[in-house]
């Protein structure tokens, strides 16, 4: 019967023992953190909102340091309402120059969510109550 530990595996068919090698995480590169594209991540988001809301205008901010902040895409639809996107690479923490913008969207009632991915943004539209054009 083959012995098995953490340290050595024993192989059915002959008596040799086989050595368990464990390799450190950093070894993968899985202690390093990811970066995020954001210019990539709202690419994906602008052309995913294109096609899941075809009657709205999809519009993606450009950078510009120094100007007044507002989210990276915004959608419009054709009720009138807005949608504020904003890009972050982390759940919950407000890139700078954006909690007075998101404060002041909540205020008024404007739909804006900080979002990751499509998931996200996903969600977001399912919580604003907008119904999307997904093909399975």
């Amino acid at each position: 019967m083959p012995l098995h530990s953490l340290d050595s595996i024993s192989s059915p068919k002959s008596k040799r023992q086989v050595a368990v090698t464990r390799n450190r995480r950093g070894t993968f590169g899985l202690d390093r953190p990811l970066s995020f594209d954001k210019d990539a991540a709202r690419a994906r988001l602008t052309r995913w909102l294109a096609c899941v809301l075809p009657d709205a205008c999809v519009l993606h901010a450009t950078p510009d340091e120094g100007a007044v902040r507002v989210a990276d895409v915004t959608v419009l639809l054709q009720s009138g309402r807005c949608i504020f996107f904003d890009l972050a690479p982390q759940r919950g923490r407000a890139p700078r120059g954006m909690s007075a913008f998101a404060d002041f969207c909540d205020a008024a009632r404007i739909p804006y969510a900080r979002v990751r991915h499509i998931e996200d943004a996903r969600a977001a539209l399912r919580r604003f109550s907008i119904a999307i054009r997904e093909v399975a």
